[in-house]
């Protein structure tokens, strides 16, 4: 869905409430989410959103910034929670004519998770949405692990040697770390960015679940949806793997 379509269905919703004499309902709530490499945030993000039914934005903002520039997929790909190098940047836009720069790219993913966020009810990882949205709209959460269990986790999930995943994981943590740091100006471990951290090396998921969603309630009770009763029902009978 694309980001003014995403505007659209909000502007249409509000005509309908003011025709009906009805005042909107306080939207729904976000969880934005930021995580090292390796450490479990994806897994973490696909439960919050199925326990609370959320829509789940990972890879999805990339062609959602896409369709808002009027760009091919492929070339917000190559900026999408990357920093280029001066000798890139010189290179790319020589290239492109300039088509589409680090610049626009973050114009539009800002753009994008604003809109999200507005809309309500999804969960949001990474791309720095736990600085863009604001507190009232977010539930901003940080989700950590040791070096060795993230490097451990990637080896198993790839099927890849421990060496191999240690050089992803170290390349990604400063990949993601610069990329904080050069448009937003924040280092991702400041504790005061988030409302939680949660650290997956000592706790399960089921527990780093059971921390979010009661955050979620605490911080907005008027607008948090009711959980997945089928879901609460298979996790009282134990038949939710632990694992994902």
């Amino acid at each position: 869905m694309a980001t003014h379509t995403i505007q659209a269905l909000i502007e249409q919703q509000m005509r309908r409430w003011e025709i009906q004499g009805r005042r909107a309902p306080p939207p729904q709530p976000c969880v934005a989410i930021s995580r090292q490499t390796g450490a479990g945030g994806t897994e973490l993000a696909q439960r919050i959103a199925r326990r609370f039914g959320y829509s789940l934005f990972d890879r999805e903002v990339v062609k959602e910034v896409a369709e808002s520039a009027g760009v091919s997929a492929r070339l917000v790909e190559g900026l999408d929670g990357h920093v280029r190098s001066a000798i890139e940047r010189y290179m790319t836009d020589a290239f492109h004519g300039g088509h589409f720069t680090e610049s626009d790219y973050l114009r539009h993913l800002v753009r994008v998770i604003m809109a999200l966020g507005e809309r309500g009810g999804v969960v949001l990882l990474g791309r720095g949405s736990p600085i863009i949205l604001r507190p009232e709209r977010a539930l901003r959460v940080l989700v950590v692990a040791p070096l060795d269990t993230r490097v451990e986790h990637l080896a198993a999930a790839r099927s890849i040697s421990r060496e191999e995943a240690s050089s992803i994981v170290k390349h990604a943590d400063t990949e993601r770390s610069e990329f904080l740091r050069h448009h937003f100006g924040v280092v991702q471990s400041d504790a005061t960015l988030y409302d939680l951290s949660v650290n997956l090396g000592t706790l399960s998921l089921e527990a780093a679940e059971r921390l979010v969603g009661e955050a979620l309630r605490d911080r907005f009770p008027r607008s948090t949806p009711a959980e997945d009763s089928r879901r609460t029902k298979r996790e009282a009978s134990g038949s939710i793997p632990t694992k994902e």
